[in-house]
């Protein structure tokens, strides 16, 4: 494989937010390996009468034990440290934060502007949350209120993995609180890790269940050395804090009385990426393979089919088995078009989210084409608002935006949508224009996909030597009573920090929003006392291409990048949706070649049908042409996609949904003749000769094929 590298990042300047404790630090060490220049540190304390005077305070935010050895910790690794004191509480306790005066995080937001101020270098934020969304969420919020890039390159790692890592970059760390059932007072305070990791990994299996990285807040630690240390942290007297001594739950922590650094052998301090990258690693009593804790964009590519099938395996095998049997209710739609609106508007009523059609922009241009873009996507943005407008919508009901350009998708043409796009759909604090409505608070932006479809009837205006643009956009509108879903009325995920997970959101949409439909509601036939009036959740996700997540370009090979599309995919849904690809309730693969179609086809079925169905003893190992590759998934040539990448996928899923014992969603067209069969589907796509062979009333997304060189249109109909 073509060496990648680190990407141009010797010259962004990071601010590394260290609590002393192991996360913070192997953080910090993640983005000197990636090529990033730490230019200083900020830690948050308790505001201390005395620094001879431990204290430890309730927060969701800050680690505050061992507080007092954080200023070692800067000066052994020779990187300036901004030290500022915990003053609020928390005031916003919801999983989406809401800016709030007294409030701890503007603590936060109000030290990283002064550090910014005073070293102008600094572009970006690191942290090192691993699973917690209201760390992660209030870091982002800050740091985009700054204009500043969120790291957090262990974010949604498997913590087993994480503490693995830790101890064989000989990241030396103490435990310095406990707080769980299972650890002891006597013997885990001031263990260190690597030798408590063996009973942390027995702790982490039933019953106890402890999460071994500490994320639950098990325990804290604090790091006595690291890689990047130029001497060696030892404590030389401390004292226990005992807060509770129930043999049950015991908690208490220690006060590190006495600290001191000393030297430690020069051959052992790293002082670059190479450095890291090329030093011997650690063994460990709990070590499964020969995993390097650091590496380079390419050596975590390499191998990617057999990493991706292991994962995707593994996860499989710990799915719950589902005992909820077949379900015998009268059909109910999920979705509906919009046509549905005019009978009184009773989607508003039964909480049913709905199709718009693709509402079109157009206009004229010469030579640059990115003036005409943002004027056609204008005129289609204002035609979706009138519609809103008319059925007493706000634009935070929507949950999904679907952007069809008919020109090449170059960066040009994408920033000028995405300048437009954002000035309507972007959280509150980022938006400079005053376009947005100012009703409710935007929590997240909706979910996005986006398509390029070159279209002969577009291309130039007759009798002149101008081009036409078009820009057309169709949204999936929830108008649920209460809150707007963007305004807390559904479940969304919104992930902006770079990682090694998936792809950071990089422009103003979630990778995925959620709703919650109630069957009852829904269904034309009452519910049967005592019978299942279960909630469902439809789940709408933004266009995945396959980029590497920790550099956000594309690899260079077609195949690579076909099987990153789909571990992304795949580990979003996870996070949504925990039965995974069992609850697809439909997926669309757009690609610009038949040959990008094909791969990502073929990999689709070996990852997720064949895979599966192995190991469910279901039928989706069969042949593709009767696995989920048919009947839940449409595969669709376009003419380019974001960052001109070979395929994007869009995907829906569905709460409850055994995908592989329910009727597929899809139906297709041969024929011109058959297109009008799939009027009353929510959603179609077709061909351009098809376009205008039916009064179809809802969206109508162009392409210029199919992967079955037969089909001219399918359609999709939300029903379940």
């Amino acid at each position: 494989m073509e060496e990648i590298c680190l990407a141009s990042t010797a010259s962004l300047g990071v601010l590394a937010l260290i609590s002393g404790g192991k996360d913070s630090i192997f953080s910090l060490l993640e983005c000197v390996a990636h090529g990033y220049e730490v230019k200083a540190l900020v830690n948050f304390a308790p505001p201390y009468c005395d620094e001879a005077c431990a204290k430890e305070i309730d927060s969701y935010m800050y680690q505050s034990v061992a507080n007092e050895g954080v200023r070692l910790i800067a000066e052994s690794l020779r990187i300036p440290l901004y030290q500022f004191p915990i003053r609020g509480a928390c005031c916003c306790a919801d999983l989406h934060y809401v800016s709030q005066s007294g409030d701890e995080v503007e603590d936060l937001y109000a030290g990283l502007l002064q550090i910014k101020n005073m070293v102008p270098a600094i572009t970006h934020v690191a942290s090192g949350a691993i699973f917690s969304d209201y760390q992660r969420i209030r870091v982002e919020n800050v740091t985009s209120r700054l204009g500043l890039r969120s790291l957090s390159f262990l974010w949604r790692r498997p913590p087993e993995e994480v503490i693995e890592d830790i101890i064989r970059c000989s990241l030396d760390a103490i435990i310095v609180k406990v707080a769980s059932y299972g650890l002891e007072l006597k013997t885990d305070l001031g263990a260190h890790l690597s030798d408590l990791a063996p009973r942390l990994h027995s702790l982490s299996k039933p019953p106890w269940c402890l999460n071994v990285c500490g994320e639950g807040g098990e325990y804290e630690s604090f790091t006595l050395d690291c890689p990047l240390f130029h001497k060696r942290i030892v404590v030389r007297d401390s004292r226990v804090v005992v807060h509770s001594n129930e043999e049950l739950n015991p908690t208490a922590y220690l006060h590190l009385t006495k600290l001191s650094l000393e030297d430690k052998p020069v051959d052992l301090v790293c002082t670059s990426a190479a450095d890291l990258l090329s030093m011997k690693w650690r063994g460990s009593s709990t070590s499964v393979d020969g995993r390097n804790p650091f590496m380079t964009p390419s050596e975590r590519l390499m191998n990617l089919p057999t990493k991706v099938l292991e994962e995707f395996a593994s996860d499989y095998a710990d799915l719950p088995v589902d005992d909820d049997g077949e379900d015998n209710l009268s059909p109910v739609v999920i979705m509906n078009s919009s046509a549905m609106l005019a009978a009184g508007s009773q989607s508003a009523i039964k909480g049913r989210p709905y199709l718009t059609p693709c509402y079109t922009g157009t206009a004229c241009f010469t030579g640059d084409a990115a003036d005409g873009v943002k004027e056609a996507f204008w005129g289609a943005i204002k035609t979706l608002q009138n519609h809103l407008i008319a059925n007493g919508i706000s634009l935070n009901h929507i949950i999904q935006c679907i952007v069809c350009l008919n020109q090449p998708m170059s960066a040009d043409l994408y920033s000028a949508l995405d300048e437009v796009y954002a000035s309507v759909f972007s959280l509150p604090w980022e938006n400079q224009t005053g376009v947005q409505e100012s009703e409710e608070q935007r929590l997240f932006p909706p979910t996005r996909v986006c398509i390029a479809v070159s279209r002969p009837c577009e291309e130039s205006q007759p009798g002149t030597d101008k081009e036409i643009v078009s820009v057309g956009i169709a949204a999936v509108v929830y108008p649920c009573s209460g809150q707007p879903p963007l305004s807390g009325g559904a479940r969304g995920m919104h992930v902006r920090s770079l990682s090694h997970w998936a792809p950071a959101s990089i422009g103003p949409y979630s990778q995925a929003i959620s709703v919650t439909v109630n069957r009852a509601e829904l269904s034309s036939t009452k519910v049967a006392d005592g019978g299942p009036n279960e909630e469902l959740s439809f789940s709408v996700y933004s266009g995945q291409i396959g980029m590497i997540p920790e550099l956000m370009t594309l690899p260079s090979d077609g195949e690579t990048e076909c099987w990153l599309a789909v571990r992304h995919c795949h580990r979003v849904i996870k996070v949504v949706s925990p039965k995974l690809w069992q609850t697809l309730f439909v997926g669309i693969c757009y690609g610009t070649s038949v040959t990008s179609l094909t791969q990502a086809r073929q990999i689709f079925h070996k990852a997720v049908c064949s895979l599966w169905g192995r190991q469910h003893n279901d039928d989706l190992s069969r042949e593709q042409n009767e696995c989920f590759c048919t009947t839940r998934v449409i595969w669709a040539l376009v003419s380019d996609l974001p960052m001109h990448a070979a395929v994007e996928w869009q995907t829906f899923t569905l709460s409850r949904l055994d995908a592989s014992r329910h009727t597929s969603p899809i139906r297709f067209s041969t024929t011109t003749a058959d297109v009008p069969n799939l009027t009353g589907a929510p959603l179609m796509l077709c061909i351009e000769r098809c376009l205008g062979s039916t009064n179809f009333d809802g969206c109508v997304i162009p392409v210029v094929g199919f992967l079955n060189e037969k089909t001219v249109a399918a359609g999709v109909f939300f029903q379940y």
